[in-house]
């Protein structure tokens, strides 16, 4: 399936390229902020269907939760934002800035108090402030305001992406967070009968491998219905899109968080795997 989808990018390489570029950014981030996200989720498509070391892929994994939280928040964003759009997105730039400075100031100053950074005593004022206005904005588009942005889990709900996100927020916690099942996921020994394990990142690789292969592609799908006509990908995606949901739909089984395999059970069989596809196909469902 690799290969397939690494084709299928690599054939959109010309109109990517011509996508991505932007002329304007000062009145226009909205746009920016779109052909950002797209562009990095076709970035890590390439990525990781042409990858030299298959085995490195436990660690691309996290990165799918971005990127799935980028199409939400950006959808969200075009279908329940529309007044002050533009200087809303603005302002959470500004405030990811003096966030990043308040925090660093903090590291530093344990860390290597010697370093010039930068910073001003403003910076906490200017954040408040910030938070204030952002606040006010969210008010003027009928939300409640309680909080400074709605969580993802909320913007999904109101996206209807909701089972999407819930189900990539489960798969890739385990890698952000600290997690006993998964770490001992990564022992592995030579046979069923063997007691001695050994322990790496490398060990189940071929399940990272497709699962990011496989979501990665989703998620773009995603993209495209999410943002076809702001971004005019009907004209020269359309063709190509049609090609990876074909090509996911083929697949007899779906990456699963807790695999057959995982767990010692005998998955499915092939014959078993087809009959339930060809009656699915027969049902119209």
């Amino acid at each position: 399936m690799q290969k397939k989808l690494l084709k299928i990018f690599q054939e959109l390489e010309q109109d990517y390229k011509e996508l991505i570029v932007q002329t304007d950014s000062s009145n226009n981030i909205f746009q920016c902020v779109m052909k950002a996200a797209f562009a990095k989720s076709y970035e890590f498509n390439c990525l990781c269907n042409n990858l030299s070391n298959p085995h490195d892929s436990f660690f691309l994994m996290a990165s799918l939760r971005g990127i799935c939280e980028d199409l939400i928040s950006i959808k969200y964003l075009k279908e329940k934002i529309t007044i002050d759009r533009e200087l809303l997105l603005s302002l959470l730039v500004q405030k990811g800035t003096f966030e990043g400075i308040i925090v660093q100031r903090n590291f530093f100053k344990e860390n290597k108090p010697e370093q010039i950074i930068i910073d001003n005593e403003n910076f906490d004022e200017l954040f408040d402030k910030l938070s204030i206005d952002i606040k006010s904005i969210l008010i003027k588009n009928g939300l409640k305001g309680d909080k400074e942005f709605p969580s993802v889990a909320q913007m999904a709900t109101d996206t209807k992406l909701i089972k999407l996100y819930n189900y990539l927020y489960y798969a890739t916690s385990e890698l952000v967070h600290f997690s006993p099942g998964l770490l001992m996921r990564l022992g592995w020994a030579e046979n069923m009968t063997s007691t001695t394990f050994k322990f790496s990142t490398k060990n189940f690789h071929k399940y990272y491998y497709d699962f990011n292969s496989y979501y990665a592609a989703f998620i773009f799908i995603e993209f495209y219905k999410a943002f076809k006509k702001d971004l005019e990908l009907e004209k020269k995606f359309k063709g190509q899109i049609k090609q990876i949901v074909n090509l996911l739909d083929d697949q007899l089984r779906m990456p699963e968080i807790v695999t057959f395999e995982e767990c010692n059970m005998k998955p499915p069989s092939v014959i078993t795997q087809l009959l339930l596809k060809s009656t699915k196909r027969l049902s119209g469902k």
